[in-house]
């Protein structure tokens, strides 16, 4: 509900509304994994519109989604998918200038690295939110270059579980997001659907 009005909340009780929601989200075993989503896209919601004039450190919000989206179980779910996806977008239409190319080279491994795994529909919509990724954040551009030496870095163990290649606790802002290669896409383009292999060609 929070999400959905947040465009009709006044600034003043947005600050105390997204005060107590950031409370929320950072208390330890406060809410289940559906439900730290829910807070989340609220959170990233209230920051358009008049939340755009606030100066607002989000990191800890871009982490929780991060850490979300190893939840597999929870992102099968069509519904919860549109939302973990609708926060991704949020990021590249309403929030470009507090993304740092770290932060966003890690969702979007992140979101390659699920897209691996997920039946065809999810593999999809899964490649179209890094793909708005990589357009909003020039930078990453570095990441569809083949690497230097053989191995794409960070390649542990092929498309065969998110955790692959990076831990849930990763840190969001490591520099060694934004210089990896995103060799998932090499797996992706022997997919058996056609439009997977599409999108990642």
């Amino acid at each position: 509900g929070v999400a959905k009005f947040a465009h009709q909340v006044n600034v003043e009780l947005l600050l105390d509304l997204f005060a107590n929601l950031r409370i929320l989200l950072n208390t330890e075993g406060a809410l289940s994994n559906q439900s730290a989503l829910h807070c989340v896209h609220a959170l990233l919601q209230l920051l358009s519109g008049h939340g755009q004039a606030l100066a607002v450190d989000t990191k800890d919000v871009h982490t929780r989604l991060f850490r979300l989206l190893v939840d597999r179980e929870l992102l099968l779910q069509p519904p919860l998918l549109a939302t973990a996806l609708d926060c991704v977008e949020h990021l590249c239409r309403k929030n470009r200038t507090a993304l740092l190319a770290p932060r966003a080279a890690s969702i979007t491994q992140r979101l390659l690295s699920l897209a691996c795994t997920s039946p065809p529909a999810q593999a999809i919509a899964l490649l179209c939110s890094a793909s708005r990724l990589l357009v909003a954040v020039p930078k990453l551009a570095t990441m569809l270059e083949p690497p230097e030496g053989g191995m794409p870095m960070h390649h542990k163990a092929g498309c065969y579980g998110v955790g692959a290649l990076w831990e849930e606790d990763a840190d969001i802002d490591s520099p060694a997001a934004i210089g990896s290669t995103s060799w998932q896409l090499q797996a992706l383009r022997q997919h058996y659907h056609p439009t997977v292999t599409e999108l990642a060609a």
